[in-house]
C-alpha cells in the first residue's frame, strides 16, 4: 500500500503557524505554477505567469495554455483552503478533488483514477497498473 495512514498538516509540521505557512507559499505560488506548467510544456514564461496571476491578460498565447495556468492556481487555492481549515488529508478523495481542479479542461475524465495503462516518455519507469491504483489508498 502506498499510503498506510492519514496525516493532517498539523501532524507533519505543527511548529509552523498555518497562516504563516500559507502566506509564504502564496508568495512563491507563481513559481510553483510556472514549474508545473513547464512540465506540461506550457509556453508561458515565468514573468508572464506572474502577470496572468496578477489579473493582467497576456497576449500571444493560446487560451488553453492560459486556462492551464488558471487551473493550476485553482488546485493550489483548493489545497490552501483544506490546510487553513485543518481538513487536509492525504487520501483518495483529496487526490481526486485536486485532480478535478488540475485536469478539468485537459483530460476526458478528471477527478478519478485512470482506467488504462500509461507510459512516461523519456524514462524506463512504468507507472502502476490502473487496477492497482485503488490499492494505493
Amino acid at each position: 500500500m502506498l499510503f498506510t495512514s492519514i496525516k493532517q498538516y498539523s501532524d507533519i509540521n505543527s511548529h509552523m503557524d498555518i497562516k504563516k505557512f500559507i502566506f509564504i507559499v502564496e508568495k512563491i505560488l507563481p513559481d510553483f505554477v510556472f514549474n508545473t506548467g513547464s512540465l506540461e510544456e506550457n509556453p508561458f514564461t515565468f514573468p508572464e505567469v506572474q502577470t496572468l496571476l496578477d489579473g493582467i491578460i497576456v497576449g500571444g498565447h493560446r487560451v488553453s495554455d492560459e486556462q492551464q495556468i488558471y487551473d493550476l492556481r485553482s488546485s493550489w487555492e483548493y489545497l490552501f483552503e483544506l490546510v487553513k481549515k485543518d481538513d487536509f488529508q492525504l487520501n483518495k478523495e483529496t487526490f481526486n478533488n485536486i485532480n478535478i481542479k488540475v485536469a478539468i479542461n485537459e483530460a476526458l475524465v478528471s477527478g478519478k483514477f485512470r482506467d488504462s495503462q500509461v507510459r512516461i516518455g523519456g524514462t524506463d519507469y512504468i507507472p502502476p497498473k490502473a487496477e492497482e491504483l485503488d490499492l494505493s489508498y
